[in-house]
């Protein structure tokens, strides 16, 4: 192993089969990348990157947590300065938020530490 700064993948694409692109393939990549080399094109525009952001769509329910884990994560989510959802922008409904991709991971590791089990999440592209 090597120690980078940063980490890195290499995704391919055969565009003779195109029916076999991975469906996370532009989600990551607009998420999280940066396209190095290729045609971009082939698969999305320019004009739609530009104009669309990838958002999570995340349910969720704390009916199976005790009061005191859901005032804990209630209160990371939305209540303190450091709080990971902004309330008033993100959280569209009781249980329900709309967050930009990259702070899902966080969001999910929060749900993972007091055992939320329940919730559900769709990758979106948005304006």
């Amino acid at each position: 192993t090597h120690n980078l700064e940063q980490s890195f993948s290499l995704n391919f694409l055969n565009l003779n089969k195109k029916s076999e692109v991975n469906p996370d393939f532009l989600w990551e990549i607009a998420k999280n990348g940066i396209l190095i080399w290729g045609s971009p094109g082939i698969i999305t525009t320019k004009t739609v990157l530009s104009a669309l952001k990838p958002k999570i769509l995340c349910s969720y329910s704390f009916k199976e947590l005790d009061e005191s884990s859901k005032r804990n994560i209630i209160r990371k989510l939305y209540k303190n300065k450091n709080s990971l959802i902004d309330e008033k922008n993100e959280k569209i409904a009781p249980g329900v938020i709309l967050i930009e991709g990259e702070k899902f991971e966080q969001v999910e590791e929060l749900f993972s530490k007091y055992n939320l089990r329940v919730y559900t999440v769709k990758k979106i592209w948005i304006r």
